[in-house]
């Protein structure tokens, strides 16, 4: 599966800024145009709304050919941000594990409570309310 990255990364990877970046794409004096985005159904927003976002591999390897020389420089940054991004992973991952682990009546105990109060009111009043 590729790796979906939104514009704030990319400029946090490339060190350049969203207006830079775009002119990259039109245009980029240093050598070959920087990778285009592709469009992704945002997933917080209800309708027919789209979304850029970059493939991390295309962006690391436009940028690893060495076609922006100040990057070359520095790419400690970048680093930071992969781990960054480990890191955030591993902690949904803990996050969805643990949700998983509750048993089903834990996660309903107000629902069979209520049923269960319903059922015994039936009875009782079935037996004794004559």
């Amino acid at each position: 599966m590729k790796e979906l990255i939104t514009i704030d990364e990319v400029c946090l990877i490339a060190k350049c800024s969203r207006p830079t970046l775009y002119r990259r794409i039109k245009k980029n004096p240093h050598g070959k145009l920087f990778p285009k985005p592709k469009k992704v159904h945002a997933i917080s927003d209800l309708g027919p709304r789209t979304v850029n976002r970059w493939v991390y591999s295309e962006v690391m390897g436009w940028l690893l050919q060495g076609n922006d020389p100040k990057w070359m420089k520095h790419p400690v940054r970048e680093v930071e941000l992969v781990v960054n991004r480990v890191n955030n992973f591993d902690t949904k991952m803990e996050e969805a594990h643990d949700a998983d682990l509750e048993p089903w009546y834990k996660k309903h105990e107000l629902v069979i409570t209520a049923v269960s109060g319903g059922l015994l009111a039936g009875i009782a009043l079935y037996v004794f309310g004559k």
